[in-house]
């Protein structure tokens, strides 16, 4: 069988770019030749859920070393449980050594990405589609009595509701 790298270029459309589309953005060119990918994202900057989630005192509770990549340690966390905006700013800094790149060939699939603040929509054909959205992204609220007359502000993970 005929390894990857010598049969003709493929394209990977990779769509969101928080923990997972960062890794995929990262390892696809360290660890496969002949591969042309794009990292769609919807937000104007990478992180995904981790991006979003920037209100005053939001934090996590996990261990700080848990959010980081084998690849790319951080010895520095400020504090075993860092907030998000620390783990927000270590995804920017460990996704800029990425490439951004864009390719108009034909291909198999077909992707249309829409960006939310902006309403700019690309398309873009791929060989391959990776759905990296995360499954933080959607809010699942615990059957709690009485939580869907509470009339205040709700936060999870998917954001304000």
């Amino acid at each position: 069988m005929a390894n990857i790298e010598n049969l003709r270029p493929l394209k990977v459309g990779v769509i969101g770019a928080g923990y997972s589309g960062i890794y995929l953005g990262i390892r696809i060119p360290q660890r496969l030749r002949n591969i042309d990918f794009q990292i769609h994202e919807k937000n104007d900057a990478v992180g995904g859920v981790r991006y979003e989630n920037r209100y005053p005192g939001c934090g996590y509770d996990i261990l700080a070393h848990s959010y980081q990549f084998s690849f790319a340690s951080n010895p520095n966390w400020s504090e075993f449980y860092a907030g998000s905006s620390e783990i927000s700013e270590y995804l920017q800094s460990t996704a800029r050594s990425l490439e951004w790149t864009d390719s108009s060939r034909p291909r198999t699939r077909h992707i249309t990405v829409e960006k939310t603040a902006t309403r700019e929509i690309s398309e873009e054909a791929a060989d391959i589609v990776i759905a990296a959205r995360g499954i933080l992204k959607e809010s699942a609220w615990p059957k709690t009595p009485g939580i869907n007359e509470f009339r205040g502000e709700k936060i999870a993970f998917g954001g304000l509701e």
